[in-house]
């Protein structure tokens, strides 16, 4: 959810700079594609996967009981 979010604030961050970059540098053009757009949401997607994946392997490893009585 929280890379959801992320994702979503990328997205409008780099929608804005492309104007701001064609303004300032005039002959260089930026252009934010759907391509684009579904690439971002894939890579966010995987880290998201892979950031979880430590600490999901750790509570999977510890009892429930001894879990919570800290």
């Amino acid at each position: 959810m929280i890379a959801g979010l992320g994702y979503l604030a990328g997205a409008a961050v780099a929608y804005g700079a492309q104007f701001l970059i064609a303004d300032r540098l005039g002959d260089v053009t930026v252009e934010i594609t759907p391509t684009l757009l579904a690439v971002m949401a894939a890579a966010t997607a995987v880290m998201a996967v892979l950031g979880s994946l430590i600490p999901v392997r750790r509570v999977v490893r510890i009892d429930p009981v001894t879990a919570f009585r800290r």
